[in-house]
């Protein structure tokens, strides 16, 4: 299954609700922009996430640069940086500080939400996921 692909999306969300089930005061929305997907330049695709009380409440996938939901955070970055992260190889935190990935958004607050960024990214590794 392909990475970013709509089918993934859905697992990927089954993956969050499962995960995400205890509630707490965090509230938090962010939208993942990921460019030039599959090496394609100019292709976007777009993931909006929104937790309420600790709690998985709206994930969005959508295509192009001109539909990218406003939240409290987005991070942009090339897709191989994206896929870097998932797999392992690069720590969000020191892209965000290399300039890898371009965050809008309080700096400060996102940093103190690393742990529940990991928390999502782990539920990006869906079974018989391909980049």
């Amino acid at each position: 299954m392909k990475f970013l692909s709509e089918e993934w999306a859905e697992k990927h969300k089954a993956l969050l609700l499962a995960d995400f089930k205890e509630e707490n005061r965090s509230n938090v929305e962010l939208t993942e922009v990921y460019e030039n997907c599959y090496g394609e330049d100019g292709k976007t695709i777009w993931i909006y996430y929104s937790m309420k009380n600790g709690l998985m409440d709206k994930l969005e996938r959508g295509e192009g640069e001109d539909n990218i939901p406003e939240s409290t955070f987005r991070c942009f970055g090339d897709y191989k940086d994206y896929v870097r992260v998932v797999k392992g190889q690069l720590d969000p935190k020191k892209g965000l500080m290399t300039g890898t990935f371009t965050l809008e958004g309080n700096y400060l607050k996102a940093i103190s939400m690393l742990g529940t960024y990991m928390r999502v990214t782990e539920c990006k590794k869906v079974p018989d996921l391909e980049f």
